[in-house]
């Protein structure tokens, strides 16, 4: 083999080595960027995830040490407590129209409670399941802890949604697929500890053509250490989802799931009655 000829094979060796030593860099520049995008990627769900467990630390207050989970041993309870029996909330039957509970929990179990504070200054609530037949809500009872013990009156808002208010990003509520049923604000003088709030639907809020009988109800109090007592267990109708839902925050509806249900009655009727007049032919 000639000189010339020689040079034509190495050359052209070299560039097969070339080549092949330039897509083998190439490879694992690929492997070594998918790497760092995972790895990116997992970083970003640890942060989430740890900013979603910090706010659900943050939303929940105890009642009472751990070892004495009850409101007589919460230094705020003082001996003061309304009780009110679920079957007195809107006694009124002159309409004869069978007021019932159509959601109910037990009162008095609950060791912990949610405050505005807590929620940032959004709605917060839960999903709730229906029972019994009646469905043109009434009233809403709610059992409350008022952690300052300030007896100064103050505004809570109620909300009924047919679903989750909450599209888990913007801070107020109505972004979720839930639409609006009804809406009501009542004036409250609390008591020192724990306490029942019944806010009134004068005009009724039918919710009757929710088919599968599932309701959000969420609450926003103005006065920020007032709260709805959490950890009660259903009695009459069911709670589906087992969470806390909160506008504004990334988790939504899903936010602090497992932590128990909130202390409330809801009180409906069945419906408006009408009439029809006599007429003489």
């Amino acid at each position: 083999m000639n000189m010339k000829k020689l040079t034509s094979v190495l050359f052209l060796l070299m560039v097969f080595m070339v080549g092949g030593l330039t897509a083998q860099i190439s490879e694992d520049q690929k492997l070594k960027q998918e790497e760092f995008q995972r790895m990116q990627q997992q970083q970003l769900q640890e942060q989430t995830d740890q900013k979603i467990q910090a706010n659900s630390q943050r939303l929940i207050r105890d009642l009472a040490p751990a070892d004495a989970r009850d409101f007589s041993n919460h230094p705020n309870s003082g001996v003061t407590v309304l009780e009110v029996p679920p079957d007195a909330i809107n006694s009124n039957t002159s309409n004869n129209r069978a007021p019932e509970s159509i959601y109910d929990t037990t009162h008095g179990t609950g060791g912990s409670a949610i405050t505005a504070t807590s929620s940032q200054g959004s709605f917060y609530g839960y999903e709730v399941t229906l029972g019994a037949t009646n469905r043109n809500i009434t009233s809403i009872a709610f059992d409350m802890f008022n952690f300052s013990g300030a007896v100064a009156d103050y505004d809570i808002t109620v909300r009924i949604y047919t679903d989750c208010p909450s599209d888990g990003a913007t801070p107020d509520c109505g972004n979720g697929p839930g639409m609006l049923i009804a809406e009501q604000t009542g004036t409250v003088t609390p008591l020192p500890g724990r306490y029942t709030v019944s806010v009134d639907f004068p005009g009724s809020a039918d919710v009757s053509s929710d088919a599968d009988d599932n309701i959000y109800v969420m609450i926003l109090p103005s006065e920020v250490d007032q709260g709805w007592v959490l950890g009660e267990s259903v009695v009459t109708g069911g709670d589906p989802s087992g969470g806390v839902a909160l506008c504004g925050n990334l988790s939504g509806c899903a936010f602090a799931a497992g932590n128990g249900t909130f202390g409330m009655t809801i009180t409906a009727d069945s419906g408006p009655v009408i009439s029809f007049p006599w007429t003489s032919w």
